[in-house]
């Protein structure tokens, strides 16, 4: 039980860590002269890249945003150990197999949970701001409209950009009702979509 304990905590503990850190610790990864990632490229021959330049910058963005994926594995990891192992031993007892299982009984009972990380992922993922502004070269507080790499110009960094850059306040507040609307409708088709692949337990009204 320590050792799992233990497993979890090396996955979980990176969701905990400020995105500010975070962020300092990938620059200094990514870092073209002595970051531990070209230092593994040229280990195998390559060439140094410049991971924080485009376009390969965002890759780095989506390394950074997979590393807090932590939380949503506890939830599953949660949802797992609510699967009763009876159903589980009753089907291999009838002769299914190990995908038969997976398939009709733990991906079934577990889909609530990946329904509401689907959600709840959807709306954080429109709502990207800090970690590109953060994985900009220009290291100067408050300067960072107009510096960010095209790869990683996301939807709320054009937003940031019209409120603080060019303080078109009236339009980064309509693009903010858009992506208000956006959000909604991503979501209403989610729920929509639920009734086809979310299995519950007790019938929902």
């Amino acid at each position: 039980m320590p050792v799992f304990l233990d497993d979890v905590s090396f996955f979980y503990t990176p969701s905990i860590i400020p995105v500010v850190a975070s962020a300092i610790i990938w620059q200094l990864i990514f870092d073209r002269n002595s970051g531990v990632a070209n230092a593994f490229v040229e280990l195998f021959g390559g060439h140094a890249v410049s991971w924080l330049l485009d376009p390969t910058v965002f890759f780095a963005l989506i390394v950074m945003v997979l590393w807090g994926v932590g939380g949503g594995m506890v939830l599953s990891l949660a949802g797992l150990q609510s699967i009763p192992q009876e159903l589980i031993e009753a089907a291999r007892v009838d002769g299914a197999n190990v995908f038969q299982s997976f398939f009709r009984i733990t991906l079934p009972i577990l889909s609530p949970v990946l329904f509401f990380q689907a959600v709840t992922g959807t709306i954080y993922a429109l709502q990207t701001l800090i970690q590109p502004l953060l994985l900009s070269q220009n290291k100067g507080i408050g300067h960072y409209a107009g510096t960010i790499q095209r790869s990683n110009y996301l939807y709320m960094v054009h937003v940031y950009e019209q409120f603080f850059a060019n303080q078109r306040f009236g339009y980064g507040s309509a693009l903010l009702w858009i992506l208000f609307a956006i959000i909604l409708a991503v979501t209403l088709l989610v729920f929509r979509s639920s009734t086809f692949w979310v299995y519950y337990e007790v019938d929902q009204e």
